[in-house]
């Protein structure tokens, strides 16, 4: 009876090292998945539903380290094991979980300043992609004052509208909304961006004279 308690006290602390290990394994994998949610997260284009898989990420990890910690005791406390061996299991996994999650994060955040900045380029190729023209008229708005260009200017950068629409003004004289004043509103889609349960455009208003005279972006 007294050699099985001794043999059962002998194998706690391996037992409790593997499970220690275990979660260690699962810890670092955890870092990872977690990063790759924050990148679709990041990169998504419209709302989706890949937060409450970073919520998740977080609960999991949080568990493991919890796990990792009680295993640390049942590998440590009472036993005649040298701690050594677990402290640095658990410090080689949190220094790997640490510096690939700051590289990882400043990477993917480096990487997503240069994809949501407005060039030229960009916007022609995006024609077909209107959630990432959306995205990108974020940052054109940051770069340019449409109210100092010409309607030649704006065509320029942002190429031919989606479509053109005379503007209706009211006209007290006949106490109703006229079109024949010159001016003219461009549409450019710009898909699901600002807006996940309708489509947006970004409309640009230009008078007569060919110069910009108002702009905004339009929730339908």
């Amino acid at each position: 009876m007294v050699n099985e308690v001794e043999s059962k006290k002998s194998k706690r602390p391996l037992i409790g090292y593997i499970l220690l290990t275990i979660c260690c394994v699962a810890f670092l994998l955890m870092t990872f998945v977690l990063l790759l949610h924050y990148y679709y997260s990041k990169f998504s284009l419209t709302l989706d539903l890949t937060f409450i898989f970073i919520y998740w990420d977080l609960v999991i990890i949080t568990l493991l380290g919890i796990s990792m910690f009680v295993f640390y005791l049942v590998s440590t406390i009472k036993t005649e094991v040298k701690k050594t061996r677990c402290i640095v299991t658990v410090a080689i996994v949190l220094v790997l979980s640490i510096v690939a999650g700051t590289v990882g994060v400043l990477s993917i955040n480096g990487s997503y300043e240069e994809y949501k900045t407005w060039t030229s380029e960009k916007w022609a190729e995006a024609k077909d992609n209107s959630d990432y023209r959306g995205l990108l008229s974020e940052s054109f708005l940051e770069q340019y004052n449409l109210e100092e260009l010409s309607g030649k200017q704006v065509e320029e950068l942002l190429g031919e509208p989606d479509s053109k629409m005379p503007v209706k003004e009211f006209d007290p004289k006949p106490h109703a909304y006229v079109s024949n004043t010159g001016n003219e509103r461009w549409i450019y889609n710009v898909g699901y961006h600002y807006d996940f349960m309708d489509p947006s455009t970004f409309e640009i208003y230009i008078d007569s004279e060919d110069n910009v005279y108002k702009y905004e972006i339009v929730y339908h």
